[in-house]
């Protein structure tokens, strides 16, 4: 099912009642979770290793099948939410509502094509620049060998760069002053 199907069927519902707390619907939390892995560009396994589930507890939220609270609780805080976001039952929006909430929040979303560093190349273009951050919201510990890696070897090239780039200024000095 892709997001156009999603999209239709959340559309068919039947409306909701306002003035009553209610869970959210399975076919919504379906569609949220789908819809912020996608924005992040994240495999299902991706999100499932950060919320520390299985990949089969991620298809199953997707293909909205009831889940336990903890398990949507891990999905939703790997994605950015608040726990509760998937089955705290609170006061629904409404269609109108929803949509001006949805364009608020993802309105001023562009898509950028970002390559992944899968080369010694890359990594050494990108310590060509001021400076590397490296964020790591809820990464799971497993990673944090590979991540200090990383964050070795950038430092690592970034020290050789600046060593070449000072050598590279001195060469120029002396050829100006010996008249090259």
């Amino acid at each position: 099912m892709n997001v156009s199907d999603i999209v239709e069927k959340i559309a068919q519902m039947p409306e909701r009642r306002t003035d009553v707390p209610t869970r959210p619907p399975l076919e919504v939390v379906a569609f949220v979770v789908r819809w912020s892995r996608n924005l992040k560009n994240w495999k299902v396994s991706t999100l499932a290793d950060f919320a520390r589930v299985s990949i089969s507890t991620v298809e199953r939220v997707e293909r909205e099948e009831r889940m336990s609270e903890e398990a949507l609780d891990r999905i939703a805080v790997a994605l950015g939410y608040e726990k509760g976001a998937y089955h705290a039952p609170r006061i629904p929006l409404g269609p109108e509502k929803a949509f001006e909430s949805l364009v608020e929040t993802y309105g001023h979303l562009e898509e950028v094509a970002v390559s992944p560093m899968k080369t010694h190349r890359a990594i050494r273009e990108a310590a060509k620049c001021d400076g590397i951050l490296l964020h790591r919201p809820d990464v799971p510990q497993t990673y944090d060998d590979d991540i200090a890696n990383l964050a070795e070897y950038l430092d690592l090239a970034s020290f050789v760069l600046a060593e070449w780039i000072e050598s590279s200024f001195d060469d120029d000095a002396y050829s100006d002053e010996a008249g090259h």
